[in-house]
């Protein structure tokens, strides 16, 4: 199973706004028509959790315990961590770096995963140096036996991106 965290948590945030990992300084009060073509999700949904938040985990981890439940998966669980759009921005977390947000959050979800006998799979383009997130250097952080999920491959298709994971000693599945 995949569950979306720390990015695509709009499932959360909307039920749970004071989670989202936002700047409170460029929060304006803009109505827009969610009809249109062409919005960028960010503008009309909070997209990302807050990795400070401790409330965030007693969340995720409810969530994560009921999928574990049901699905009864056998060896991983997908814990997404793609597109984090906004990461770092909040007054919790302004003070520390994308990467080292990043890696506490990574960090925390596959402890709680390894407590409970499964190990963790995630996507890999947070930890990509070609993409415009500042989280690739976490990489150096997180534990290596988390499986990536490689798909940034499409926008450098130039690049054995692979590579780069690979080289770090993660397990590697192309996405």
């Amino acid at each position: 199973p995949e569950i979306q965290s720390l990015g695509h948590t709009q499932y959360i945030t909307l039920a749970y706004p004071e989670l989202a990992e936002i700047d409170p300084e460029s929060e304006q009060d803009v109505q827009l028509d969610v009809r249109l073509a062409d919005q960028p999700s960010a503008s009309f949904y909070k997209h990302s959790c807050c990795p400070l938040n401790e409330e965030y985990y007693r969340i995720i981890e409810d969530i994560i315990d009921e999928i574990i439940e049901v699905v009864r998966p056998h060896q991983y669980v997908h814990m997404g961590h793609d597109e984090v759009y906004q990461i770092g921005v909040c007054p919790k977390c302004r003070k520390q770096t994308p990467a080292a947000l990043f890696a506490i959050h990574v960090n925390r979800i596959h402890d709680y995963l390894a407590q409970k006998g499964y190990k963790m799979m995630i996507w890999s383009d947070m930890l990509q140096p070609v993409t415009k997130y500042e989280t690739s250097s976490a990489a150096s952080e997180l534990p290596k036996d988390i499986t990536m999920l490689d798909f940034i491959w499409y926008f450098h298709p130039e690049l054995d991106l692979e590579d780069n994971l690979l080289s770090q000693k993660f397990p590697v599945v192309m996405g």
